[in-house]
């Protein structure tokens, strides 16, 4: 497990600036000039190996770890490089892993280590406990509260991590998730101490996790407005100092850039799955099929990805996360259905840590729309051609505007598409409840009716069945008897 930083506040460098301002080039180069070790975390693979080579034609020490560099599991090469630099006596080099690695490995040995993280390490998760007076001793036995701080503790597990054979038993199957993120050592629960309740959990990666950094770097265009910043300012708002270095624009030319939508409503991922959404995606995918056969690259919800696959294009899909990643950059238009939205899963962070549904719909949606669209030939500062990017609604192309003149851009333009033969209509939200047939009728007629509806129940009762019960001779206790 990590261990914990000690000193107070912490400080939290944030390298500020847009897609293509030269973020990642600036970390190597402060890697090369100050001697030390360097951890550098990535959000994808694909985004670590693109590094990794610009990393070795500076002629430093590095090691790469995640689960398709080497056979066996992540840790154990982790822990073979770390000896490696070591026997060596490497005074520089440069260790470039996963975010997943970061959360889920013994990180023990790179303490006094410079860490430079690519965009924000997002790992909320949030639920409920519900703990009764009769297993609050297992709770207790099981779980330690540490740090209680404004009515919140970091939860540590009194369990060795290998012992999950009640996982699916009992009171631990329930809330697998729960203690996954204990052991991970990044859950947290709305209480100083245990008690019996409904109490609020969720799971925060912390920079206090790792051991004893010399620097801690986290470069983004947007990190400010992520649900960890968020999270980190409402948790430690005197604990850790946020300092943000901007790099400016190096943009030399414009391109043209167009955003085209197709609705003037906002669509969830479960639209995808009906029959309406699969309609919807049949004629966006024709749509842009015609309209840019040449479609540089696409992606979406998982159920759109479904229905455009083979439709939309003949490329396939790429992941929906593309923050950091350069080798799209010759592309010339891209297509994103895509939602990300707050849900019910969100209630900690509405209800508890007051941010908004507009925060979490900027800190997720937003930001990896506007990501995933800066991944073409508009990240490279010189493109001045045509730029097409299609989403789904007229807040989306809006809002990704508004970003990319932001960040730069000056000719951006917003289009709706029109589909020949298609409407895209709002899906209606079924009505709660049944539909009253006396929708004018007060509380009292509904008495007097029902009363009077009684009454003529029991009067028809009566004449379907003249001789009724009080009619009948009684039964003898005898024959009571007998017939028990």
């Amino acid at each position: 497990m990590h261990s914990d930083i000690t000193q107070r506040p912490l400080r939290l460098d944030n390298l500020v600036g847009p897609p293509g301002s030269g973020k990642s080039y600036t970390n190597r180069e402060e890697a090369v000039k100050a001697p030390g070790l360097y951890v550098f975390a990535y959000p994808q693979i694909d985004l670590l190996e693109e590094q990794a080579s610009e990393f070795e034609k500076l002629g430093l020490w590095v090691a790469k770890v995640h689960s398709k560099a080497a056979a066996g599991a992540v840790q154990g090469q982790i822990d073979r490089k770390l000896v490696e630099f070591r026997k060596q006596g490497v005074p520089h080099g440069v260790f470039l892993m996963t975010h997943k690695a970061v959360l889920e490995c013994d990180l023990s040995g790179f303490e006094r280590a410079h860490w430079r993280i690519d965009e924000a390490i997002e790992v909320y998760q949030a639920g409920k406990l519900q703990v009764t007076d009769s297993d609050l001793d297992f709770w207790t036995t099981r779980f330690t509260l540490e740090n209680p701080s404004k009515g919140w503790s970091r939860v540590l597990s009194n369990v060795a991590p290998s012992n999950f054979r009640d996982r699916s038993q009992g009171v631990m199957g329930k809330y697998s998730a729960f203690e996954a993120a204990v052991q991970q050592g990044i859950a947290f629960l709305q209480a100083e101490a245990w008690r019996a309740g409904n109490l609020n959990w969720f799971a925060l990666w912390s920079p206090f996790r790792l051991p004893n950094p010399a620097s801690i770097q986290i470069s983004g265009a947007n990190f400010g407005r992520s649900v960890s910043a968020h999270l980190l300012e409402a948790l430690y708002p005197d604990e850790i100092e946020i300092v943000e270095t901007h790099l400016p624009s190096r943009r030399t030319h414009q391109p043209s850039v167009r955003v085209r939508y197709f609705a003037d409503w906002e669509a969830t991922s479960q639209h995808w799955a009906t029959r309406a959404g699969r309609g919807d995606l049949k004629a966006i995918a024709g749509h842009i099929r015609a309209a840019s056969p040449n479609l540089g690259y696409w992606s979406g919800n998982d159920a759109a990805i479904v229905c455009l696959d083979h439709h939309i294009s003949d490329r396939e899909p790429v992941p929906a996360k593309l923050a950091g990643l350069n080798r799209l950059e010759k592309a010339q238009s891209c297509a994103f259905v895509y939602s990300a939205k707050a849900t019910s899963e969100d209630d900690v962070l509405t209800s508890v840590m007051g941010m908004t549904t507009g925060q979490i719909r900027a800190a997720r949606e937003d930001e990896d729309i506007f990501q995933f669209a800066f991944r073409g030939s508009i990240r490279l500062p010189g493109y001045a051609g045509d730029y097409d990017i299609y989403v789904f609604s007229r807040a989306q192309a809006e809002l990704l505007a508004a970003s990319l003149l932001a960040s730069g851009l000056t000719s951006v333009a917003v289009l709706q598409e029109e589909v020949q033969g298609w409407m895209f209509a709002q899906p209606t939200a079924p009505k709660k409840g049944r539909k009253s047939k006396r929708p004018t009728e007060t509380a009292q007629e509904k008495l007097a009716r029902k009363a009077t509806e009684k009454r003529e129940r029991a009067k028809r009762s009566k004449q379907a069945h003249p001789h009724s019960s009080e009619d009948r001779p009684a039964i003898s206790a005898k024959g009571a008897k007998c017939a028990a």
